[in-house]
């Protein structure tokens, strides 16, 4: 909440909170030393035990990957057509990868993500050719806005393009998913 307070007037947009974007419910471990979360309520095994929550009145991994693939879903749809800023924590990122690849959320991704703290993901809906819309993935772990913390040298930003070049105009190949070979 405190980098998107940070954030919205940089940008000028107005600050809405959305309780369900918000990372993994910890119930009573809600606060607690990691070794004292483990200690009272044992190690999470999320591959193992998706559905066993993390202790009690918390969430487990299933809980929370529907809840932020509800939450996405209905976010994409109420803002259809238009950029949307979400200020998250990592297992938000990772349960996106799941939404927009069309991943099942019941058990843990074949791939993991290592989403940085701070970092940018850029998703953008496409309709490129003969496959239909589909959400593709510009950016992740996108740290270049942190390169001049900590150094007596300033990045310009107000120099850079607004738009840097990229790899736009160059085909891409769409990595298959279970929806996408559903579809075939």
């Amino acid at each position: 909440m405190q980098t998107a307070q940070i954030i919205a007037p940089a940008l000028g947009l107005p600050l809405h909170l959305d309780d369900e974007i918000q990372e993994l419910r910890p119930g009573e471990a809600e606060g607690l030393p990691i070794e004292t979360f483990w200690e009272r309520f044992g190690q999470p095994n999320y591959e193992t035990m998706p559905f066993r929550p993390i202790a009690p009145a918390g969430e487990s991994w299933a809980q929370f990957m529907l809840r932020v693939r509800t939450a996405l879903d209905r976010i994409v749809r109420e803002h259809e057509g238009k950029t949307i800023v979400l200020v998250c924590h990592g297992g938000v990122i990772d349960g996106s990868f799941l939404y927009f690849f069309h991943m099942d959320e019941w058990e843990l991704p074949p791939t993991r993500s290592s989403t940085r703290n701070t970092a940018i993901t850029h998703w953008k809906k496409s309709s490129e050719g003969n496959t239909g819309e589909h959400w593709q993935l510009v950016k992740h772990n996108d740290g270049f806005h942190l390169q001049d913390i900590g150094t007596s040298t300033r990045i310009p930003w107000e120099q850079l393009l607004a738009q840097p070049k990229s790899d736009g105009d160059r085909p891409s190949v769409r990595v298959p998913t279970k929806q996408h070979a559903k579809e075939q």
